[in-house]
């Protein structure tokens, strides 16, 4: 349960399905019920521009146990006649929010729990790992040569830990990361 402020909006998870509504006027409820795993960790990112088609306006990022799933939201306009007593007729308009039925991205967690996700201004999305890695996904408008359209980078570790036996990483255990902060103005990440 949580608000995402920029769009003015709460949220609630109930096991695999997310609800978003109007914390102002209690209406215009968004939901995504496609999941079949329970839901960690929920964010919302303004994506990198001229990735998306411009219906884009956020992503809505959600993590299970198993996977990363990344969902489109878009807005479109809807007017609304209201009477009063003082007036015979009030139009007003708001945004209606909805979320693309299948999502853009599907990314494997290996296993990781995921326990916060934060986007910086420019689209870059990270996630805080219960085993106290930084991990960020990046993304692209299309694959090319040299990798996949989107991938789950782990700067928390260097190429030497991926050659190193699992069963000597049970002794480096690192505390989970609960919180990630972003300073837009400093360009730090915390």
């Amino acid at each position: 349960m949580g608000l995402f402020p920029e769009i003015g909006r709460a949220w609630l998870t109930i096991d695999s399905d997310i609800y978003i509504w109007t914390y102002e006027h209690s209406r215009d409820v968004a939901y995504f019920d496609g999941l079949s795993h329970l839901i960690v960790s929920v964010g919302l990112i303004k994506p990198k521009p001229n990735v998306f088609i411009g219906d884009v306006k956020y992503l809505l990022v959600l993590t299970t146990p198993i996977e990363v799933i990344i969902l489109g939201v878009t807005f479109g306009d809807t007017t609304k006649t209201i009477s009063s007593p003082s007036r015979a007729f009030v139009s007003s308009t708001y945004e209606e929010m909805q979320l693309m039925n299948k999502p853009i991205f599907v990314i494997n967690t290996d296993n990781i729990s995921i326990s916060c996700v934060e986007g910086t201004s420019d689209g870059r999305i990270f996630l805080g790992g219960r085993d106290g890695c930084l991990y960020e996904i990046t993304y692209q408008a299309e694959s090319n040569w040299f990798g996949k359209r989107c991938k789950k980078i782990n700067h928390s570790q260097g190429y030497i830990s991926l050659v190193v036996p699992g069963f000597l990483k049970v002794f480096s255990e690192n505390d989970p990361i609960a919180k990630i902060e972003v300073d837009s103005q400093r360009n730090l990440l915390y």
